[in-house]
């Protein structure tokens, strides 16, 4: 008798503690290689052009950069306004909503550029003592 209500206590909170498996799944991560397109830093929305190899074609992607996004260009830390149409890059993002609400959300842009890249923060004035 002893033992059926150990049972009995011990499969609720087996379920607990391990779940019933049905939670969530992980987000699958895609990555595009490919040119900016467009960039508008007031909605976050960008777009990249990319050759998709296994479908043979070029296609223009849109996707959501959020506050969250990583962005980076030359390998340095940057913001989403010093991205330029044209330029060389990759995207890492998630897929998120359905049909066609359905959208990239970047997780990180990295940018390569030939020239030396600097902010678009303006440079700090030179501490002068008198």
């Amino acid at each position: 008798m002893k033992r059926g209500i150990l049972v009995l206590c011990l499969v609720p909170a087996l379920t607990l503690a391990l779940g019933c498996g049905k939670g969530k799944p992980e987000r699958k991560y895609y990555t595009l290689k490919g040119t900016a397109e467009q960039i508008d830093v007031d909605t976050g929305e960008v777009s990249m052009r990319a050759y998709i190899e296994k479908q043979q074609q070029w296609r223009v992607f849109t996707g959501q950069a959020t506050d969250q996004t990583e962005v980076m260009v030359n390998g340095r830390q940057a913001k989403l306004e010093d991205i330029r149409p044209g330029d060389e890059g990759e995207v890492v993002g998630y897929m998120e909503g359905e049909g066609f609400n359905k959208r990239l959300v970047a997780t990180k842009i990295s940018i390569t550029r030939e020239e030396e890249f600097s902010t678009s923060s303006p440079a700090e004035e030179p501490v002068t003592t008198p």
